[in-house]
């Protein structure tokens, strides 16, 4: 296989500020959760952590579902939907809010589908 050889080594960084800059960036991610660990976010983020294989299994199929109807709805194709950070953006919101009663349910009448074992009492 011939062909032109791309060096995708540090592009235009030399390596001293390559690892400069990883270490901020690892400093700030940090920083930011230790931050958002004291606020009334944390509370949402861990409900939606603690319910991720939920989220993780049911999001594609209904975000398709989703964008199909936003798509008959507005009359926008969907690569519109997909693409425009707005529409995207209100098409998360909306699946977000449609999982939230499915993980309720989940959780509180099928638990053993999330893979959630309660000891007997």
């Amino acid at each position: 296989m011939t062909g032109t050889r791309i060096d995708m080594r540090m592009h235009e960084l030399s390596g001293v500020w390559f690892y400069v800059l990883a270490i901020i960036g690892c400093v700030s991610t940090l920083s930011l959760c230790h931050l958002l660990e004291k606020t009334r976010l944390s509370n949402a983020l861990s409900f939606l952590g603690r319910n991720s294989l939920i989220i993780m299994c049911l999001h594609e199929p209904l975000k398709r579902i989703v964008l199909k109807a936003a798509s008959i709805l507005t009359g926008m194709d969907t690569g519109v939907l997909r693409e425009a950070p707005l529409p995207s953006l209100l098409v998360v919101m909306a699946v977000v809010a449609i999982l939230l009663p499915c993980i309720y349910v989940i959780n509180r009448r099928m638990p053993a589908l999330a893979g959630k074992y309660y000891p007997a009492k």
